[in-house]
């Protein structure tokens, strides 16, 4: 009888109490590895974002001059292929810094339960005071980007505007000011950066340039910033990227340049 309830007990033991067992073991693991993560991400983007109120991204807002309701300034296009023209809004963000700003979204979400917070470049409320701000679209567009890459000294990369002529039918052109090579986005390669430097008005914060020359460049380096932004945590404060991608085929970037990572 003994003998029975003893093996009675054992399988009990088995059925209900090593699975809780072993689920916590799970759990605790994974919170473990969590945490740790965690702590990578503050060291790529400050201390300061441990509160998810720190950490603000910053899109360009294009604002189209006003002019009577009568004028007509879009066009949309419906399943049907018929158009329809429109006044349309006045205030917009490109598609592409929309999608931008996806990708950089889906690095945070992993770990805020709430939203992130969004703003306009030129929004007067926003403060760089205790924050670590992730600005999306290059100088002019975002004007922002091009007060910061202006005020601080960092030295690697810089955005240049250059007169446009036969062979160069864009302004916008990146610099690398390490060697004075100019990356011109004309051509068949769009370039495009992703730069950190620490926030100045925030010593646990940092500014991050995530920007090409154009639109679809910008994207370019929100999907790099998605896929590496881990490398960013065994970096000196100021990093920068400098990337290349076919026009049109964000998805395909190349890495042209890396400076302030340990591995030179």
């Amino acid at each position: 009888m003994a003998l029975q309830f003893l093996d009675f007990t054992a399988i009990v033991i088995e059925i209900m109490i090593l699975p809780a067992i072993a689920f916590g073991l799970g759990w605790f693991v994974q919170r473990v590895r969590r945490r740790k993560k965690f702590r990578r991400f503050l060291r790529v983007f400050g201390s300061v974002v441990e509160n998810p109120e720190n950490i603000v991204l910053v899109l360009p807002l294009w604002a189209l001059i006003e002019t009577t309701r009568d004028d007509t300034r879009f066009k949309k296009v419906g399943f049907d292929g018929k158009a329809e023209e429109y006044y349309g809004p006045t205030r917009m963000i490109a598609f592409d810094d929309l999608e931008a700003s996806a990708q950089v979204a889906s690095i945070l979400a992993e770990f805020y339960p709430a939203p992130i917070k969004y703003s306009i470049d030129n929004n007067p409320k926003l403060k760089l005071k205790d924050k670590t701000i992730i600005l999306l679209g290059e100088p002019p567009a975002n004007t922002l980007t091009q007060s910061v890459l202006e005020g601080v000294k960092q030295p690697y990369f810089e955005y240049v505007i250059e007169n446009e002529r036969g062979d160069h039918s864009m302004q916008t052109a990146i610099r690398d000011k390490t060697t004075d090579e100019l990356f011109d986005t004309s051509g068949v390669w769009q370039y495009s950066m992703v730069l950190r430097i620490p926030n100045p008005e925030s010593p646990k914060g940092y500014v991050f340039v995530v920007s090409g020359a154009l639109a679809m460049g910008t994207l370019a380096a929100a999907s790099y910033l998605k896929d590496h932004w881990e490398d960013f945590s065994h970096a000196q404060p100021t990093a920068g990227v400098l990337l290349k991608t076919p026009q049109s085929d964000f998805a395909h970037y190349l890495v042209v340049k890396r400076y302030g990572f340990l591995e030179g």
